[in-house]
């Protein structure tokens, strides 16, 4: 489960990729940047009890697509991870913030790549 908010899970993505950007040589870089793919799929498509889609209407959460607008007016810089927040926003707003097989294969390629 998700128990912090869906605005602090951005925020710690988005500090853990900081962190693995600026320090590559860092001797807890191998582990970190296996966690930053474990986030970035949080991120992105949740938990399995705590969902970023309604399981009935697969439509992004209000609260989820709210914390992705914010990190992307909050923080400056073209990181992979506010790249794929504003590219996520775009395919949503085209879908009427839903989840289709377009947005699943953005984020199946996302998530699977590094």
């Amino acid at each position: 489960a998700i128990v912090i908010s869906w605005t602090e899970l951005t925020n710690r993505v988005l500090a853990l990729e900081d962190f693995v950007t600026k320090y590559p040589a860092s001797n807890r870089s191998t582990v970190l940047q296996k966690e930053l793919l474990n986030a970035t799929s949080r991120l992105l498509y949740g938990s399995s009890n705590t969902p970023a889609y309604d399981y009935d209407e697969q439509i992004i959460k209000p609260e989820v697509k709210k914390a992705y607008e914010n990190a992307l007016k909050g923080n400056k810089g073209d990181t992979r991870i506010l790249m794929i927040l504003e590219k996520l926003l775009q395919l949503l707003d085209s879908t009427n913030n839903k989840l289709t097989p377009e947005v699943e294969k953005f984020l199946n390629q996302t998530v699977n790549s590094k």
